[in-house]
């Protein structure tokens, strides 16, 4: 049996959460199973190290562009899909899933590849915070969902939200976690420099400014505050560092900016902290668990998946900085019941979100749907454009 030859496409391979899930898959993919090759709509990346050159064809489409670049960029990516011939098309994140459903215009399940979406966070609350900008996204989402012949998400609640959205339900839509390689990530032996460690872009989806307030609620005459590292950077880390010192948290907060080894960082600390507004399947997450660190997080989106509260961490609502200082104090009151509850993670990381078992599911999906578009005319896609 031939391998399915599976397009996958992304904006670039930069050190994000998606990104890095992405090339892990790209590595991992089976190359009897799966002939992957690798569209990249505006750049490189670090973490395009991890892709393997003598498997792979990488292509940078166009680096820099703006919005009046979108009908040539999007003719850039149909020329490359002609030249390519996949049986499968996978789109990773917003810009890039609606290029390629605007490349696939004109073609059908009949005379082009299965189309794929991969959908990484709910986008009510993303478009919300991009205003206008947000509103303009809108139809073209809307295009895209509807020119998919399958939605992958890595939420079930996401998962759920779209089934009820989209025409066909639940049978275009299906989730996959992320997953995290186990074997390599495992508890460290490392001294604790921090109480509680934060990862992420310092950007409003990811409430910092609420674990700061939390912090500050901790701040009683009689009590310790707990030490955080704030592991990222991005576009509040200086309204951050102001709160933090209106506050008086300047002796108890170090912004650490961008780390190499978020690994490290995580070990060092009791347990992570995760105040996110709203999340997908946040990696951080899982290397907290990997490592053998209980979690306290928002109770949102895919985080839901990963956290049990009670036995792994403790899940709080978002945006509630009182509630999220309370499990906290829980936590960091306990050191016994915090260790269980980092094994208890760890054990559930093995079980239900190693790496292996994630790459597989995303290989049975290529092989299924290239299977019921065999007898496919691709004619089409020896038209030069």
């Amino acid at each position: 049996m031939k391998p399915v030859r599976v397009l996958l496409a992304i904006d670039s391979l930069r050190a994000g959460g998606a990104e890095r899930q992405f090339a892990e898959l790209v590595r991992r993919l089976d190359p009897e199973r799966v002939r992957a090759s690798v569209l990249l709509t505006t750049g490189g990346g670090p973490l395009l190290d991890l892709v393997p050159a003598d498997r792979l064809e990488t292509t940078v489409v166009l680096q820099k562009h703006g919005p009046l670049d979108l009908p040539r960029l999007a003719l850039a990516v149909r020329r490359e899909i002609a030249r390519l011939r996949p049986d499968v098309v996978h789109a990773w994140l917003w810009q890039t899933s609606v290029l390629a459903a605007l490349a696939l215009a004109g073609t059908t399940r009949a005379n082009g590849p299965r189309f794929v979406v991969g959908q990484r966070v709910a986008y009510d609350r993303m478009f919300a915070e991009d205003g206008l900008a947000g509103w303009v996204r809108r139809p073209f989402t809307a295009y895209r969902d509807r020119r998919a012949d399958l939605v992958l998400v890595n939420a079930r609640l996401l998962e759920r939200r779209l089934a009820a959205r989209l025409p066909g339900g639940s049978t275009r839509v299906r989730w996959i976690p992320n997953g995290i390689d186990v074997e390599r990530v495992r508890p460290r032996e490392t001294p604790m420099e921090h109480d509680l460690c934060a990862i992420g872009r310092l950007a409003p989806q990811k409430g910092f400014d609420v674990l700061l307030e939390a912090l500050a609620i901790l701040s009683r005459p009689d009590a310790r505050v707990p030490r955080l590292a704030v592991a990222g950077d991005g576009p509040m880390r200086e309204s951050l560092v102001r709160r933090a010192a209106e506050l008086g948290l300047v002796d108890r907060v170090d912004f650490l900016g961008f780390v190499g080894d978020p690994l490290d960082r995580i070990s060092r600390a009791r347990a992570l902290v995760l105040p996110s507004r709203y999340e997908g399947s946040p990696n951080a997450v899982l290397e907290a668990m990997a490592l053998a660190r209980p979690v306290v997080a928002s109770a949102v989106d895919g985080v839901l998946d990963l956290v049990r509260d009670g036995e792994t961490g403790f899940l709080v609502p978002p945006e509630d900085p009182r509630a999220l200082a309370e499990a906290i104090a829980r936590l960091l009151a306990d050191p016994q019941r915090a260790e269980e509850m980092g094994r208890t993670g760890r054990a559930r990381a093995e079980r239900a979100f190693s790496i292996g078992g994630i790459v597989e599911a995303y290989a049975r999906v290529y092989e299924t749907l290239a299977a019921s578009g065999a007898e496919a005319d691709r004619s089409v896609f020896r038209t030069t454009w």
